[in-house]
């Protein structure tokens, strides 16, 4: 909705316009002062406690133009540097502003204008007159007025399991306030999935939540354009076309504003063929606009699941720092079992439920393909199944495809040290592995692409060495045949 006097501001809609108060327990847990005697930090804190008051007395949220008259009467702006600042006429900010304390008046029963608000609100909320809600320091009325696009989410009503995973990323979020989160794992293990219950576990810490898949490789251009637009900022004649501006744009909404973004399925945008982690040339924005987010400070999260660890990452992570990554493996069998049934009543023996499970690594993908064609072909007698041997994934093309797709994203060197480390069952340690590789005199590639594939988790470390799980080491010797 566009005001006529307006020239380079429009409003957002009331019901899509928030604001959020810092965290701040004390502010909360006792009577709040608002101290004229304070540093800028603390300034913003009682400001942003003062607004969510103010929301509290209308009973709704501020519209953007609402909030920068209250913000620019805070600083002890006058309205001719308030409407300079928005560029908008000084008689329509009068106007707003004027029916802005008139309702608010009418809420208190007492005359409030723009010199004696500020003290009224003080008076109010020291006393205990304006109560705020505790719940994530968030008032109240904004919990019904969140914004929410949950895109191509997955279906999660057959969740099954990964309490201590949930557990450990809740965490991560509410109490280490993370910026940017990285789920890696290998095709099929369930980071989607187990996303995707992260995030409605943890909506209510947020006012704005946006799922964005990258499966089909979007345009950087085109997803950055629909998070301003969901983000409802300002659309102004001279919005900006720079990667670089827009970056900006998104940051400060991050700083003023609680949102939680998800990028599913990274590494559609990372560049094959070449060492982990490295953007293809036309989508290097997403690289620009990761690396900010975890690189300046702000009160949103930014959650990615990929097969492939991005690059810029390493420099910025740490299990103290509010940038991390989280590598998820495989389910047990009870929580395999789980899955399996709610699909229909499949029997084994013990003995061939543990075997299933460790050949695919407890991956509940492979294990949902392989159970389909047991239902069709066996019953869904599992034990039959394995008894004839079908159950490798040399046999299964859906099974082999899952994995091909991983395995033509590697580089010559990283394909010929797989090729290597599945010749042999047992771990092998690096030193042999080089030199099986023929690549002594090549160290550095030779690190570089043992670091790769560990992060593609197409590899794993252990004490006695290197080792592929037993999926994949048949795939790679399928494919050398």
């Amino acid at each position: 909705m566009t005001f006529p006097e307006v020239r380079n501001f429009v409003e957002y809609p009331e019901a899509e316009s928030y604001s959020i108060i810092r965290k701040s327990t004390d502010l909360i847990e006792s009577k709040p002062v608002l101290s004229k005697n304070i540093t800028e930090s603390e300034e913003n804190r009682a400001f942003n406690l003062a607004e969510s008051a103010l929301v509290s007395i209308q009973g709704k949220s501020l519209n953007n133009l609402q909030r920068a008259i209250f913000k620019g009467a805070w600083q002890g702006q006058t309205y001719e540097e308030i409407a300079s600042e928005i560029n908008c006429s000084e008689g329509h900010i009068k106007d707003v502003a004027a029916d802005l304390w008139k309702q608010v008046s009418e809420k208190l029963g007492q005359k409030v204008y723009k010199k004696n608000f500020k003290a009224i609100l003080e008076q109010r909320l020291s006393t205990g007159e304006l109560a705020l809600c505790k719940s994530n320091q968030i008032p109240c009325h904004y919990l019904n007025n969140r914004k929410k696009y949950w895109g191509e989410i997955p279906d999660i009503s057959g969740f099954y399991g990964r309490d201590e995973e949930l557990s450990t990323l809740t965490g991560w979020i509410n109490k280490d306030q993370c910026r940017l989160l990285t789920v890696l794992g290998i095709g099929g293990v369930g980071k989607t999935t187990l996303i995707a219950k992260l995030a409605k576990q943890v909506q209510n810490q947020f006012e704005f939540i946006i799922w964005r898949s990258l499966h089909k490789a979007p345009a950087f251009e085109d997803t950055v354009t629909i998070l301003l637009n969901f983000f409802t900022y300002p659309k102004v004649a001279d919005s900006p076309t720079s990667v670089e501006e827009k970056i900006l744009l998104l940051l400060e909404f991050f700083r003023s504003h609680r949102c939680l973004v998800i990028f599913d399925n990274l590494e559609s945008v990372l560049e094959p063929g070449e060492q982990v982690g490295c953007y293809q040339e036309e989508y290097s924005g997403y690289g620009e606009l990761i690396r900010y987010i975890g690189m300046i400070q702000h009160q949103s999260c930014l959650v990615l699941t990929s097969r492939e660890k991005p690059r810029d990452l390493e420099l910025q992570e740490g299990e103290n720092l509010p940038v991390r990554s989280f590598y998820l493996k495989g389910l047990p069998l009870k929580e395999i079992q789980k899955i399996l049934l709610a699909i229909s009543p499949f029997s084994a023996t013990e003995s061939d439920w543990n075997f299933l499970v460790k050949y695919y690594a407890g991956n509940p993908l492979m294990l949902k393909i392989l159970a389909t064609q047991t239902k069709e072909l066996f019953e869904c007698n599992i034990s039959k199944f394995l008894q004839i041997g079908e159950y490798k994934i040399s046999e299964i093309r859906d099974l082999r495809n899952l994995l091909t797709r991983q395995f033509e994203r590697l580089s010559s060197l990283e394909k010929q040290i797989m090729y290597q480390i599945a010749l042999g069952e047992a771990p092998i340690d690096i030193k042999s592995l080089q030199e099986k590789t023929c690549l002594s005199s090549s160290g550095s590639k030779f690190m570089e692409a043992l670091r790769s594939l560990l992060q593609r988790s197409l590899i794993e470390k252990t004490p006695a060495g290197l080792k592929q799980e037993p999926v994949i080491m048949d795939y790679v010797n399928m494919k050398q045949v």
